[in-house]
């Protein structure tokens, strides 16, 4: 398996932790940031979400920029799990 595969798995995975970590945040009573998922709702920009990192990764030919938005993510859900604690 290509490293890059292997990394478009990593951020399907962490795309699913994203979407519930989002759930848990919301029903605790944080609030959603993000424009683009304010307006278009949670799923549908998953989707798009998924759908521009297979783009992303199909295209890339540096692994480097993948590992960046891997690492975003990572950032991104552990966020909401934070806020999710808070609240």
């Amino acid at each position: 398996m290509q490293p890059k595969w292997f990394l478009f798995g990593i951020l399907c995975l962490l795309q699913l932790a994203d979407l519930l970590s989002t759930r848990i945040a919301s029903v605790h009573g944080a609030a959603e940031l993000n424009p683009i998922v304010r307006a278009s709702g949670l799923w549908p920009a998953k989707l798009l979400a998924l759908l521009l990192i297979f783009l992303l990764v199909r295209r890339s030919n540096r692994l480097c920029s993948l590992w960046f938005v891997t690492a975003m993510y990572v950032v991104v859900v552990g966020w909401n799990f934070c806020q999710a604690a808070i609240h």
